[in-house]
């Protein structure tokens, strides 16, 4: 899955390059880890993107190992199943009295619950650097891993993904204080369980393998 591409200028030298984003692997399922981080379950498998970087004069793949991508950043948000609404945020009805009252001292928790405040419902880490890395068939590319990633609810959703290159152009960022995003793209929809529904873990696919060889912090799950 490509996201559209967008037009940079005057990024990596004097040359008019465009950016892609393809997903090498998709999120499927997670299980809901609530308002505590005791038993935090990321999103399984690890959502990992390739970065396609093409010269638009030439129409060519410029060659990886040309490129800096020490400013390259991925950054990630929740959206709903349609990928109309982002869902970042979430209510959280808290438990714990505002008046003082606690069950053990004969109040009501309900009626005395604080108001709800908002939470995020993605948590984790949701940006990230890119990494050069060769994936199952020994291709070397730009890549975006994102394995600490977690939902507050249970649903299906989408994560949208966003490429900044953040070394230009500079101007942007001294005047403005943001650099403008390259390109985006939205996963296939995964479901999010609740506990006593969650069918598990999804197994390590070979790519996650194949990265984690390659010094990337995946959990692998060991076959028997």
């Amino acid at each position: 899955m490509r996201g559209d591409a967008q037009q940079s200028d005057g990024v990596m030298g004097s040359a008019r390059i465009s950016f892609a984003l393809e997903l090498g692997q998709q999120p499927q399922r997670a299980r809901m880890c609530g308002f505590g981080d005791k038993d935090r379950r990321p999103i399984t498998p690890p959502p990992c993107l390739r970065l396609l970087v093409t010269d638009r004069l030439t129409g060519q793949p410029v060659d990886v190992s040309e490129i800096d991508t020490s400013f390259f950043i991925l950054s990630v948000d929740l959206w709903d199943e349609a990928a109309g609404t982002e869902v970042n945020l979430v209510m959280h009805h808290s438990a714990i009295p505002s008046g003082g009252a606690s069950p053990e001292s004969g109040g009501d928790p309900l009626e005395d619950a604080a108001p709800g405040s908002i939470t995020r419902n993605l948590i984790g880490s949701l940006a990230t650097s890119a990494y050069k890395l060769y994936d199952n068939q020994d291709r070397l590319g730009i890549w975006f891993v994102l394995q600490d990633l977690s939902v507050r609810t249970e649903g299906t959703f989408r994560l949208k993904f966003t490429f900044v290159d953040l070394a230009g152009p500079s101007h942007k960022l001294i005047t403005s204080g943001s650099v403008p995003v390259l390109c985006s793209v939205f996963s296939d929809p995964f479901v999010v369980y609740s506990a006593k529904k969650f069918p598990g873990m999804i197994e390590s696919t070979e790519l996650s393998r194949k990265f984690a060889q390659q010094g990337i912090k995946i959990p692998i799950r060991r076959v028997a």
